[in-house]
């Protein structure tokens, strides 16, 4: 369908006509909607909405524009015709600049507002020289500066109209009708040569916009009415057209009354197109919101537009520059690449535009902080880094590391809130740490994720032995990627005992991960990369999977029912995706979610309490368990445990390890046991592999224990032979 809208004439309509020139079909149903009658603009005094015309093409457009295109039979013609247009500089069957001569040539009177797919901008600013009205980056197009650009474009055409037919000469600085002309004479010598340029014709735009007065300027050399005709490379310029070498293409950048404007220069012709050399036409084209426009653009591609500081692209040419320095002066340089800890959690929980003036708040603390010669960016999101060109040694830096972690734990006041926040630091030093800027960015990278490895809110030097340790986790990062698919994974499962009967009353399982390049890895070593990497998410289903599996073949078997805890990482639990996924799982596997245990962490459930509680309730819906993991090594607050659905609390092995000759940690263990039994809960003491660790847990009236002492993790078929080899029944209603 080459056209949409009824066509009429457009006198014949209250609203404006606009005709959309655009081949993109989804793009064109776009404006459309953002133009239809009756569609809010949000700008006061607007009318309504537009009457919209709709071509693929230019010739489609061009047939619109004469007033006679085919109607939706394509046989009967109707009446176009547009107050203005929109046109796409790229069609199928034209392209550029062509396209809007092709558009102005066939209806001059009609203003034209260029659309642009180039992020540049470079043709768009052409075409406005040549004559468009405005233009439109579409990646920027919305409704209101989209309407604001076409009724702009509307009233200049509607003022210039009426000060023609008043006969009135145009100025366009002062009246936003942004042209001013006048017509230059050529005065030559006897030899013919061109010695200067006089006015033989002024206008009030002229007298406006140049501050000269009409009658007075007449006949005037431009050296005495233009104080920087001599310097702005103009006479050769004018010169050149009045010689007669054809229609100039020239355009100067000059400033007058304070405002940046372009001076084009051409030649008038005669009757037959013949080129009158002793007469030139002068345009001044006031430019001045487009150069502010283009210092905007220019400003955001060096910095950030949220903090004001530079990004990570001037940070980049700074830190080269330092280097190059220090190179040559035998100096060091540093760098502090600082990275915000759960700086998620703000904008999450407090919305994104407090996390903004976080961020806001820590750009002016770190230009607070820093020495004046230092360079300060945002390099992105919750990243910042601190350049400092001249340093003395590793000391110098440690201690500025230091007063940024110190002044970034002081509170954060938001609209009268206290907001708490920590940074992980990586430091590097020139030469030290690297010989280049991209060894030194490499570098201080595996230095801050050496930080928040170390547990956040500190700093880490740079040194060779982490470039080992990156190496090492982008070896795990990519073998844990096929992993699952090549079978390197397995589940194993460690008994658990109760303490007062000394049967098996469950078990918890747990990831091995066996690569043939890297051997057996610690779950401790790959776990917080399968974490960072997201891959987690579908470890975790696979590792539900293969417990519901064998949970189905022991229920299969005859058993009684046995529970399995699974461990579920911050970023499992965070999935909103999780209690779907757990319950699909269940039902494919043919088991009751009430033989699944999930085993949570503290600092998982308190990061955003509010979200874990509707997790840990819908999780609950299920019939799932739940268990803290680790606890004692955390909040471990009454306030939260009273909050959520928890059945029980696992006591961190750190606590059983020296028991019972520590004083410390049995008075630590007594009172986990007495808060948990207050608060009508099961107690599961891990790391037991001693006779006397047992005894005292038991004495203490801790329910169940698991470790060394009863059984390594074993595989699920060994587990079945444990279990026999115990004689008992598993049970149900414990953890």
């Amino acid at each position: 369908m080459p056209f949409s809208g009824s066509f009429a004439p457009t006198s014949a309509f209250a609203l404006p006509t606009v005709l959309l020139i655009e081949d993109d079909p989804l793009f064109a149903e776009l404006v459309e909607g953002f133009l239809e009658a009756g569609a809010g603009s949000g700008l006061a005094g607007e009318a309504a909405g537009f009457r919209v015309l709709r071509a693929a093409t230019l010739e489609q457009g061009l047939a619109v524009l004469s007033g006679v295109v085919n109607g939706a039979d394509d046989t009967a013609p109707v009446s176009g015709g547009a107050d203005v247009v929109l046109l796409d500089l790229s069609l199928g069957d034209s392209d550029g600049l062509a396209t809007l001569d092709a558009v102005i040539g066939h209806a001059p009177g009609v203003p034209v507002v260029v659309l642009t797919g180039d992020a540049s901008e470079r043709m768009a600013l052409q075409a406005v020289r040549k004559g468009a009205q405005d233009y439109l980056v579409k990646a920027d197009v919305r409704p209101v500066s989209l309407r604001r650009a076409l009724l702009y474009a509307l009233e200049r055409r509607s003022t210039l109209t009426a000060l023609l037919q008043a006969g009135s000469a145009v100025s366009g600085l002062l009246d936003s009708l942004n042209a001013a002309a006048a017509v230059i004479e050529a005065h030559r010598d006897s030899s013919g040569t061109v010695t200067g340029f006089v006015w033989c014709l002024g206008n009030g735009g002229c007298q406006r916009l140049l501050g000269l007065d009409v009658a007075a300027v007449e006949g005037r050399p431009l050296t005495d009415t233009l104080p920087w005709y001599g310097d702005s490379g103009l006479p050769a310029a004018l010169a050149r057209v009045a010689d007669g070498y054809g229609d100039l293409d020239r355009e100067l950048e000059v400033t007058i009354a304070g405002q940046t404007c372009w001076l084009h220069v051409s030649a008038v012709r005669l009757a037959g197109g013949r080129l009158d050399s002793g007469r030139l036409a002068v345009t001044l084209e006031d430019i001045t919101e487009r150069y502010q426009h283009q210092e905007r653009l220019r400003f955001l591609a060096t910095r950030d537009p949220l903090t004001g500081l530079p990004n990570r692209t001037l940070f980049q040419d700074h830190l080269e520059e330092a280097v190059s320095r220090a190179e040559r002066g035998s100096q060091r340089a540093a760098v502090l690449y600082i990275d915000l800890d759960h700086f998620k959690t703000i904008n999450d929980t407090m919305g994104h535009s407090t996390g903004d003036r976080v961020l806001q708040d820590v750009a002016r603390r770190l230009e607070a902080l820093s020495p004046p010669d230092a360079f300060i960016s945002h390099l992105s999101g919750d990243e910042f880094a601190v350049l400092l060109p001249r340093v003395s040694d590793e000391a110098e830096v440690t201690a500025a590391a230091s007063s940024v972690l110190k002044h970034l734990e002081l509170p954060f006041v938001i609209d009268g809130r206290e907001i708490f926040t920590s940074g992980s630091i990586g430091v590097v030093l020139y030469p030290d740490s690297a010989r280049n800027s991209n060894g030194l960015m490499r570098n201080v990278d595996a230095a801050v994720h050496h930080a928040k490895r170390q547990g956040r809110n500190t700093y880490s030097v740079y040194s060779e032995h982490l470039s080992h340790e990156m190496v090492r986790r982008l070896h795990l990062e990519t073998g844990l990627r096929r992993a699952l698919e090549r079978g390197e994974m397995r589940v194993v499962f460690q008994p658990k005992m109760d303490l007062a009967t000394g049967t098996v009353s469950g078990a918890e399982a747990l990831l091995r991960w066996d690569s043939p390049d890297l051997g057996a890895v610690s779950p401790a070593e790959f776990i917080p990369v399968a974490e960072d990497s997201g891959l987690i998410i579908p470890i975790g289903e696979w590792v539900l999977e293969e417990v519901c599996r064998w949970l189905a073949r022991w229920n299969r078997q005859g058993r009684k029912p046995v529970r399995v805890a699974v461990n579920l990482s911050a970023r499992q639990f965070r999935d909103p995706l999780l209690v779907d996924r757990v319950k699909a799982i269940v039902a494919a596997a043919g088991v009751p979610a009430r033989q699944l245990e999930f085993e949570l962490t503290e600092s998982v459930l308190v990061e955003n309490a509010a979200e874990a509680t509707k997790a840990l309730w819908a999780l609950r819906g299920l019939g799932v368990t739940l268990s803290v993991d680790d606890f004692g090594t955390g909040y471990s607050s009454l306030s939260y445990l009273k909050r959520f659905p928890i059945d029980a609390l696992k006591i961190d092995q750190s606590f059983v390890r020296d028991l019972p000759d520590s004083s410390d940690d049995k008075a630590i263990v007594r009172a986990i046991i007495l808060m948990g039994r207050s608060l009508d809960l099961a107690l599961v003491a891990e790391g037991v592999e001693t006779q006397a660790q047992a005894d005292f847990l038991q004495a203490n009236r801790c329910d169940y224990a698991q470790g060394y002492l009863f059984a390594r993790p074993i595989s699920g078929a060994d587990f079945e032979d444990f279990v026999s080899g115990c004689d008992t029944e598993l049970e149900l209603d414990v953890v």
